[in-house]
């Protein structure tokens, strides 16, 4: 889900690329994608609710699961809309070249 999210940002931010400087395509295009990155995440992690509060029979075996599950959703939400662009407006700005 994460690194979907990243190609989604990603692309979108391609596309506004021409119209922008890459920094403020890159923030406008996170941001446009904000919401429906929030919606999917916590669909699954109100699904696995549930299951990580030990609701039901045999939820002992698979609570620890459902939890770390719920936590690297919410860890790769945080990098998709931070990580993710900080890193990509740093790798693709071109620099000037230093001359001797």
């Amino acid at each position: 889900i994460a690194v979907n999210n990243v190609i989604l940002v990603f692309a979108r931010a391609r596309q506004l690329d021409g119209n922008h400087p890459r920094p403020a395509s890159v923030v406008f295009a996170a941001h446009q994608r904000l919401r429906p990155i929030l919606m999917t995440m916590l669909a699954d992690v109100f699904g696995f609710l549930p299951l990580a509060i030990g609701i039901g029979r045999g939820t002992d075996l698979l609570q620890p699961l459902a939890i770390s599950v719920m936590g690297g959703l919410a860890l790769g939400t945080v990098m998709t809309l931070w990580l993710a662009p900080v890193l990509y407006v740093a790798w693709t700005t071109k620099r000037p070249k230093i001359s001797n």
